[in-house]
């Protein structure tokens, strides 16, 4: 090789930079029509900034390796050693050409391996960027063809599927602004058609506890004035607060806010693994409005703000298999017994419930509560089955329910809630856990809307829901904290 001087050799690296440079960019696309021209234009320059960012990373790894191969041939070159070096290596017959030729090997093999780095980067920024045009091509033709579609259960897939292909989109370039934009359109859209009613906000209210022998589950909640119930399954405990001035938050308590628990006792009455809670309005011969208390065993207890828990009679609690909620109507009493297949209904004395338990239903009502996780009363009994049907009931004998024009069927609900009674207006509402959202019907069974959550850690895990449409307030219980948001309007 020629022999090169030190001021030399910097401007060797220039030229390998500036050819590797020149190697790696493309060259200019044609000219095309105008009105494709633009949409080249802008593909050329994504795929050109790309390929900047890698070539940039080459150069600043050509600089370091060049750098330090300049200091070692400064040193090892024939033409810079010292006299003395340059005749011991000739003494022993090694000559400068074979020594510059395992340099020369030894400058070039990390060049090309960054030459191949820089080149397979290359190649999957491309193949990246091409993926990701493609599926934002792809959503945006789903999206303008459901929008041409009138009809809506087919408008609704399209945007469903233009939504799937931004989600993608969307994994490879999780920033992209143009496919986020789409993405919030796309939804706006459905939300419009679905008719969602997004909560933006939440006030979490309580967390509740595990204790060192079981794992809080809270379930039923209550709110009558400013006071708060709430069941906790896991612990077995019952829980009570009490609103704020503002009705937006709970009071600083002084003492322990557990009302009941298993195991205590009151009178004859020890309370065992506790079944739940609900309020009775006076009705009958029940002349006060109360909370009710019932554990497994077959107690209730009645609680009296000003004189505290009281054990009330109630008969024929043999009859009961595993029932698994209660409700009340007009001072009447309810229990949901799936096992059994049957609602017990309990009519009120001056004593408590000792009277004996009658069926519910009509013996050719053809009922069939094997499955039901809950049920609600407005006058009219709603039970909700496991597989999301509602199965309604007057006076004992069925009547229709069709949960008509709903985006999708309710899965895996958890509670069901009937605000209102027979003489004045009422909605029925479903946490629908499976689908994070609650759900609103009128008495009819027509879809009215639905609640979903904006941000998914609110409704991700939905056990019960308490309505109170006079304050416009939602309480619901997801997952250990109970939370309160306004009812959109």
């Amino acid at each position: 090789p020629t022999s090169t001087t030190a001021k030399e050799r910097p401007k060797i690296w220039t030229r390998v930079y500036s050819a590797i440079r020149s190697a790696l960019v493309p060259p200019p696309e044609p000219d095309l029509e105008q009105a494709e021209k633009w949409e080249e234009e802008e593909e050329r320059f994504s795929l050109i900034t790309g390929l900047k960012d890698a070539a940039e990373s080459a150069r600043h790894a050509l600089i370091q390796v060049g750098q330090a191969l300049i200091v070692l041939l400064t040193r090892m070159l024939p033409e810079a050693e010292p006299k003395q070096r340059a005749k011991r290596r000739k003494a022993k017959g090694i000559s400068a050409g074979s020594t510059n030729t395992w340099l020369w090997i030894a400058l070039l093999t990390p060049v090309l391996i960054i030459l191949l780095f820089a080149f397979a980067r290359y190649q999957y920024e491309h193949s990246r960027q091409t993926q990701f045009t493609q599926l934002l091509q792809a959503a945006l033709d789903a999206k303008a063809s459901a929008e041409a579609n009138p009809v809506t259960t087919e408008k609704r897939a399209g945007l469903h599927e233009a939504l799937t292909l931004l989600d993608e989109a969307l994994q490879l370039k999780p920033e992209n602004e143009e496919a986020l934009l789409e993405r919030q359109a796309i939804q706006a859209q459905l939300d419009d058609i679905n008719l969602v009613s997004r909560i933006f906000y939440f006030s979490e209210l309580k967390e509740f506890p595990d204790t060192q022998s079981a794992k809080s589950q809270p379930g039923t909640v209550i709110v009558h004035g400013i006071d708060v119930y709430v069941l906790d399954l896991g612990t077995n405990r019952v829980y009570k607060y009490l609103l704020n001035q503002a009705g937006d938050g709970l009071q600083d308590m002084e003492g322990d806010p557990v009302l009941l628990r298993k195991g205590d006792q009151h009178d004859q009455v020890v309370v065992d693994e506790l079944l739940d809670i609900v309020w009775v309005e006076a009705g009958g011969e029940r002349g006060t409005s109360n909370l009710l208390i019932l554990d497994k065993k077959g107690h209730i207890l009645e609680y009296d703000p000003w004189t505290g828990l009281k054990p009330l009679p109630i008969a024929d609690d043999s009859m009961w298999h595993k029932p698994i909620a209660a409700a009340a109507y007009y001072g009447n009493l309810y229990l949901l017994d799936p096992p059994a297949n049957r609602i017990l209904k309990y009519q009120p004395t001056s004593r408590g419930y000792d009277l004996p338990a009658i069926d519910y239903f009509k013996e050719d009502a053809g009922a069939n509560v094997s499955n039901a996780v809950d049920m609600a009363i407005d006058g009219n009994v709603y039970v909700l089955q496991a597989d999301g049907t509602i199965s309604k009931y007057l006076s004992g004998a069925a009547v229709p329910f069709p949960q008509g024009n709903l985006d999708e069927p309710l899965k895996a609900p958890t509670c069901i809630f009937a605000s209102g009674t027979l003489e004045d207006s009422g909605y029925v509402y479903v946490a629908d856990a499976g689908n994070q959202r609650i759900v609103q019907f009128n008495r009819d069974g027509e879809f009215i809307r639905q609640f979903r959550s904006q941000e998914p850690e609110y409704m991700d895990n939905l056990r019960s829901i308490f309505v109170d449409e006079a304050t416009r307030k939602l309480y619901l219980v997801n997952g250990s904290k109970l939370y309160l948001a306004n009812l959109p309007e």
